[in-house]
């Protein structure tokens, strides 16, 4: 009987993140059982939150990338139309999946319409607050939960947003927005 010699497994820190949102969708998607303190604080630990100035753990381009990202939201915030199509690929595509709404499932194509939409969205809010709450980078993707206040002619609105860019050489190619709460 011959054996393998012993090697640890090729797994790091980032290969061990990277598996764990995997983990949680199938533990989501597991029956359901009786919640009790060691499911609580396996779900403390999988937060795997990044708060602005913590960049352990992440490379230099992560940190560009989220960067990209918190800035493009913030042009969208200001409505500073000049930022924000600077931060936006010429070829990007916008996803919106809701629970309801107009926007329930649509996709615009390109920087221009994109812009254009946005253009036409945001001066009918009055004080928008887009708030990032959480927010998680791998590689050229990053993640972020928000949570949106404004007002419009029918009075004040808040809504929870989880949004996805994949950012690539500065500019935001693809940008996917999950708006608020879908039903089980």
């Amino acid at each position: 009987m011959t054996t393998k010699p012993e090697r640890s497994l090729p797994l790091d820190r980032r290969a061990l993140l990277a598996a764990a949102p995997l983990g949680i969708l199938a533990a989501a998607c597991a029956p359901a059982e009786e919640a009790g303190g060691a499911e609580e604080e396996a779900a403390a630990a999988a937060d795997q939150t990044t708060s602005a100035g913590d960049d352990a753990g992440l490379t230099e381009a992560e940190i560009a990338h989220r960067q990209t990202a918190r800035d493009f939201i913030k042009a969208l915030e200001t409505m500073d139309w000049e930022r924000f199509s600077s931060l936006l690929a010429d070829d990007a595509r916008f996803i919106t999946h809701a629970a309801e709404g107009a926007w329930a499932r649509s996709m615009t194509e390109g920087g221009e319409a994109i812009l254009a939409s946005m253009q036409q969205l945001m001066p009918g809010l009055t004080d928008p607050k887009l708030m990032i709450t959480r927010e998680r980078v791998l590689g050229h993707l990053v993640t972020h939960e928000r949570e949106e206040s404004f007002t419009t002619d029918e009075g004040p609105r808040t809504s929870n947003i989880t949004a996805m860019y994949l950012v690539h050489d500065g500019k935001v190619q693809v940008w996917f927005e999950l708006v608020g709460e879908l039903p089980a």
